[in-house]
């Protein structure tokens, strides 16, 4: 993990993260702390975690980018962009928000 924490400082999480194992892609903390390296890492990630709405949210305290490359379904989840900004109601966040199409749940 370690070894792959530093290639991604190096060369970018998005293209390392590419070549983890299918146990990393999946492991919650691994992915955290990939995302601290480089928020693009999540676009690797396994789709249960891109997929999964509390992690998501966790994703977004760390890098308000995180939700680019959550799945479809949350990006344009009116609900969840809601609890985004109950986290971050900064105007960046906002205006990050306004960005994605809107679909009530």
């Amino acid at each position: 993990q370690d070894f792959l924490l530093a290639g991604m400082m190096k060369h970018g999480g998005g293209v390392v993260m590419k070549h983890a194992s299918d146990d990393l892609r999946k492991n919650r903390d691994f992915v955290l702390k990939a995302i601290d390296t480089d928020v693009s890492t999540l676009g690797s990630a396994d789709r249960h975690l891109r997929s999964d709405r509390g992690f998501v949210l966790e994703t977004l305290k760390k890098n308000r980018m995180a939700l680019e490359f959550a799945t479809k379904d949350l990006k344009l989840d009116e609900s969840l962009h809601q609890e985004a900004l109950q986290q971050d109601n900064s105007p960046q966040m906002r205006h990050y928000l306004s960005w994605f199409p809107k679909v009530k749940h």
